[in-house]
């Protein structure tokens, strides 16, 4: 094996953690759960299956298949309004495509499996896509973190970030759902907004690239790339390069953005007439409200707030502060994008993310938790079994949560009352052996 080649596959074999690799084996066994239901998985899911399947863009046979024709409106150009970014159904094309020819090669030998698109071993591979997007970022954040910080606290603070948060659930039992990949995208494009450390194409351009994927996953997470290039730009300054050397570092960032989100666009060309959508969802009446947002509902709220379902993002905006002072490079694209998403999500009217596991709509901003996490844990480095037991805590209150939500003890719709979503937390951990019979049924019945 060539010496390059060799290296290369050790730095790899470096980065992957057992005990990660095996939390991500057993929450599949226990969670996963591939089949598309739901509004988001079928708007998701249809994109993909439309173009290979059909190799087309209206949508109108996956929606009605699902049975909801009813749910969106027509644009004018007379597609189904399908609001849905294609970011997601682009990454799951790989792992589609190949369950796809699998299904073909069975049939030849006999197989009853129609190759349809829709049978399961479609949505199996595109929520397998999901899982595996969730592990590639929580082995890359862990990558991230080990720069600064010893391995035990990369473990520990991506563990808990990843198992005390929705992200669990959005992994497994709901992969069909954008956030896995969004998780992803960010992850990745923090991965190598940390190797631009001189103006060089390679990085302007692969910087670029991912910024656009991860604003094609979601739109929302476009100004993530405007502070890096705002940073970026500083930096130039500061190194006293020339003007021309940052034109054509913004240049190579901007096209290569475009591509990253160029399907985004062409999707919304054909669909929607326009190559520019504001907001997809309009077609249905759901309008943005930019002057009152929900901010303290979405940061504080009992119905699904950021701080009360992750506990852990406490300690993490505290470790986002010790950033600011270790390591301003990130605070300044780190802390800016957080504040971002708060206040879009507080300005969508559905800010609670309607049916929901907790804050979702929030995911993009995890990996920024996890490094304030990090950053946190850091301080206790002395107390290492008060550092496990403290996550370990923040862990059990989510999986607590999840446990509830599974059996209807808190609503998947509506408002949480305080009492119900704390009191209930205690009432219920008191109660848990009488649920367990109910936890293993639903399991067992799950993986059979």
């Amino acid at each position: 094996m060539p010496l390059r080649i060799k290296s290369r596959v050790e730095g790899i074999r470096g980065w992957l953690d057992l005990r990660l690799v095996l939390a991500w084996l057993l929450v599949l066994i226990v969670l996963f759960w591939p089949f598309v239901r739901g509004s988001d998985p079928v708007g998701y899911f249809s994109w993909v299956r439309s173009v290979v399947i059909q190799g087309s863009l209206d949508v109108t046979d996956e929606f009605a298949h699902y049975g909801i024709p009813h749910a969106r409106p027509r644009a004018s150009t007379g597609y189904l309004a399908n609001p849905w970014a294609v970011g997601t159904p682009l990454l799951w094309a790989p792992f589609y495509l190949v369950a796809h020819l699998l299904v073909r090669l069975a049939g030849v030998f006999g197989s009853a499996i129609p190759p349809d698109g829709y049978s399961w071993p479609y949505p199996l591979a595109c929520a397998l896509g999901s899982a595996l997007y969730a592990l590639a970022g929580l082995v890359l954040l862990k990558v991230l973190i080990e720069k600064w910080l010893e391995k035990a606290v990369a473990r520990l603070s991506v563990l808990t970030i990843w198992l005390a948060s929705p992200l669990v659930f959005y992994m497994s039992a709901h992969a069909l759902m954008s956030h896995s990949c969004e998780f992803f995208t960010i992850v990745l494009f923090l991965f190598i907004w940390a190797r631009t450390k001189e103006n060089r194409a390679g990085s302007a351009l692969s910087l670029g690239f991912a910024g656009g994927l991860a604003a094609c996953v979601r739109i929302q997470n476009a100004p993530i790339l405007a502070f890096a290039v705002l940073f970026w730009s500083f930096r130039t300054f500061r190194r006293g390069e020339s003007f021309l050397t940052l034109l054509r570092s913004l240049a190579l960032i901007g096209t290569a953005a475009f591509l990253g989100f160029l399907p985004q666009l062409i999707t919304w060309r054909v669909v929607f007439g326009s190559w520019v959508v504001g907001n997809p969802y309009a077609a249905s009446g759901e309008t943005l409200n930019w002057t009152s947002p929900h901010l303290l509902d979405v940061l504080f709220s009992s119905t699904r707030g950021l701080f009360p379902w992750i506990p852990a993002a406490l300690p993490a905006v505290w470790g986002l502060c010790i950033l600011v002072k270790r390591q301003p490079y990130w605070a300044a694209i780190l802390i800016p994008h957080a504040l971002t998403q708060v206040y879009v999500v507080g300005s969508w009217p559905a800010w609670s993310g309607a049916a929901s596991f907790g804050p979702r709509l929030l995911i993009s901003i995890l990996p920024a938790l996890g490094l304030g996490l990090a950053c946190a844990l850091g301080r206790a480095k002395d107390q290492p079994k008060l550092r496990v037991l403290f996550c370990g805590l923040l862990i059990g209150w989510n999986l607590l949560l999840l446990a509830r939500y599974a059996l209807q003890d808190i609503p998947r719709l509506g408002a949480i009352s305080w009492e119900r979503l704390i009191l209930g937390q205690f009432e219920f951990a008191a109660r848990l052996p009488q649920y367990v019979t109910r936890l293993l049924d639903g399991l067992f019945r799950h993986l059979s």
